[in-house]
């Protein structure tokens, strides 16, 4: 879906740009790459979730303006990550930047009733490790977790066994933790 175009003038430059925003609905497709499956697996997962950019008109293409506002990366993962964790097994998503991480899980929410007591033994030892008022806290009581070369070897360690228990239904973390950690979740 596109907006109609605006002009938008430059306070600093004073140089006028056409801009439309575009929504739109972004599915996703899995395919298998298993060997020890005979067949063709595919799951088409259409609409899951919405998003927006805005772009620049010159001539007759559009381009990506990134001064422009568009809809961030982090809810459009945050939101495939919670539509997934409605189906058993746990997530991983992987980000590249420590603040993605730390923001996305905060926000995100998981209702599944599971494992109270080892997400609260677990809260509890991060606490212990990070102090009672870290977000990681709250976090890993709701079944969210995170995972980051900025938090004690300690702490990596327990999310990284809630991960593989399945006390932890979604972990955000950045490349560290694919170095050397083999996880057993279910869709990364």
């Amino acid at each position: 879906r596109v907006g109609a175009p605006k002009d938008k003038k430059d306070s600093k430059t004073g140089i006028t740009k056409t801009l439309v925003r575009e929504d739109f609905d972004a599915g996703l497709v899995v395919t298998n790459e298993f060997d020890d499956i005979s067949g063709d697996i595919v799951v088409d997962v259409p609409k899951i979730f919405s998003g927006f950019e805005t772009l620049r008109i010159r001539g007759s293409g559009r381009y990506r303006d990134a001064k422009e506002p568009s809809s961030p990366i982090t809810d459009h993962a945050r939101t495939v990550a919670e539509r997934f964790a409605s189906m058993p097994g746990t997530v991983l998503v992987f980000f590249n930047d420590v603040r993605w991480v730390e923001s996305v899980a905060t926000k995100t929410s998981v209702d599944d009733g599971l494992y109270a007591n080892e997400r609260s033994k677990l809260a509890d030892f991060v606490g212990l490790e990070l102090g009672i008022d870290h977000p990681l806290v709250s976090c890993c009581r709701q079944g969210i977790g995170y995972h980051h070369s900025h938090l004690p070897l300690s702490v990596q360690r327990a999310i990284e066994f809630a991960l593989d228990e399945g006390w932890l239904k979604i972990v955000f973390a950045t490349p560290t933790l694919r170095e050397g950690v083999n996880t057993s979740a279910t869709t990364v």
